[in-house]
């Protein structure tokens, strides 16, 4: 049996020992290494991925922005129609009043020119 007092066992155990925690800082340092550099991917895909979304959402604002314009356009070409629609229906009415005084012109003179006969 080896006794634990004799130098080359102290010498293996702490070559051993020394071993051991080189492999585990090596170890452990690659993993930290190889995390960074996973994370740092990820988060610069992300960036990129974000900057498209803002991309396309700035796309769509100007979109909605034209759409906007557009209907203000409509509107103001519909307040425009208005005005017409009222002027044409003053118009008409005008035209309407002119008619019926022409009708009870004819009227009149249908009266005049062919007069009814009361002897029934």
């Amino acid at each position: 049996m080896i006794n634990v007092t004799e130098p080359q066992v102290w010498t293996l155990i702490g070559v051993l020992g020394a071993a051991l925690f080189g492999m585990i800082t090596l170890i452990v340092h690659l993993t930290t290494r190889t995390l960074s550099s996973q994370i740092e991917g990820l988060r610069t895909e992300m960036v990129l991925r974000f900057e498209a979304v803002d991309s396309k959402f700035d796309r769509v604002e100007e979109k909605f922005d034209r759409v906007e314009e557009k209907f203000d356009q409509m509107g103001e070409r519909f307040e425009r129609l208005e005005g017409r629609v009222g002027l044409i229906e003053v118009r008409m009415g005008k035209l309407d009043s002119r008619v019926h005084d022409i009708d009870r012109d004819v009227q009149a003179i249908s009266r005049n020119v062919f007069p009814e006969s009361t002897s029934s």
